[in-house]
């Protein structure tokens, strides 16, 4: 299942990467997102993908090993980095801290 989620996440990275090169216009060098960003996509357009892999688990471990993920995922062009923190809406729809990623747009 964590192969499933990687695909994903690296599919996902991938996509917002070449978007943002369509327009160089704003000459944005690094993409940035936050693992709330992430889970909630996996919720909304992959809910049986993300309810097999929490399945069983505490959410906020389920939700902490999404993040190891994103971590250790590989954008096109280089690994992902993590950016230190942010604070974003959660799945229960409260604010909380999360952990910050970026790619290097080239």
């Amino acid at each position: 299942m964590n192969n499933t989620i990687q695909k994903i996440i690296n599919d996902l990275i991938r996509q917002y990467s070449e978007e943002i090169k369509r327009f160089p216009q704003n000459k944005i060098s690094k993409l940035y997102f936050d693992a709330h960003l992430i889970i909630d996509i996996l919720i909304k357009k992959y809910a049986d993908v993300y309810n097999n892999f929490v399945n069983g688990k505490v959410i906020s471990e389920a939700h902490s090993e999404i993040s190891k993920i994103i971590k250790s995922s590989k954008n096109v062009n280089d690994t992902i980095t993590t950016g230190g923190k942010s604070i974003s809406k959660n799945v229960n729809g409260g604010l909380s801290t999360c952990h910050l990623y970026y790619v290097d747009i080239p």
